[in-house]
């Protein structure tokens, strides 16, 4: 279990911190960029005491506090240099899983996606006059990776298998990539019209569903049953 939880963790510090270096610049307030920096520290924290590898676990939560105090004190860092938390992020999502492949990085890409579309949405709740466009780049970004997750998990239930593997399969695939497409779907019509409330009730519902049903199942599969989920 262990083990398992510290893949989940590395995955999702590093999506998120991926996807913090390709939208953050595009959001004007600081408020969820540096939620989101202490959000990835704490992360690592925690995954450096389950397997996760102790130097890039400990790289990352420094890395994302040492920006997030730069952020603070109005220290100005030209361009993309202030997201020196993503190589560190993403080096922590591959040091489980060297190389890390489609499945991980789509992980990854999925589980910091909700994650961090979530708290932008609900940024939006506090923040008056911010622009749609990074949530809906975000939200396209998070349809996008789920849609081809979805698709690569279909192959999966020809393979010969046990009946509760197939159980658990069949679980993560409608509840974990089926139904967040559906809701995913549902946040770029609710983003179109810049309905944030309903953007961000729906994104509640899809990092419960994509982190519990989708991508911890998905690696229990893998790493207990042999099953590329």
């Amino acid at each position: 279990m262990t083990t398992i939880l510290s893949v989940f963790l590395t995955r999702l510090v590093g999506g998120y911190g991926l996807l913090l270096g390709l939208v953050g610049p595009q959001v004007v307030t600081g408020t969820w960029r540096r939620v989101s920096l202490f959000t990835i520290a704490a992360l690592s924290v925690v995954a450096l005491a389950t397997d996760a590898p102790t130097v890039p676990c400990i790289a990352t939560a420094v890395v994302a506090l040492l920006v997030e105090r730069l952020l603070a004190f109005d220290v100005k860092i030209p361009g993309s240099a202030v997201w020196l938390a993503t190589p560190c992020a993403v080096w922590l999502a591959a040091a489980n899983e060297w190389p890390p492949g489609f499945s991980a990085g789509a992980s990854a890409i999925a589980l910091g996606g909700t994650l961090g579309a979530m708290l932008l949405g609900h940024s939006y709740l506090i923040a008056r006059g911010l622009s749609f466009e990074p949530l809906k780049r975000m939200a396209w970004i998070l349809f996008v990776i789920l849609l081809a997750r979805a698709i690569t998990v279909v192959p999966v239930f020809f393979e010969p298998m046990a009946m509760m593997d197939m159980v658990f399969l069949s679980m993560r695939f409608a509840l974990g990539l089926f139904l967040p497409l559906v809701l995913g779907w549902m946040v770029l019509q609710c983003v179109k019209i810049e309905s944030n409330q309903s953007a961000t009730g729906i994104l509640y519902a899809m990092t419960v569903l994509v982190f519990v049903f989708g991508e911890l199942i998905a690696v229990y599969l893998r790493l207990e049953r042999g099953i590329a989920a």
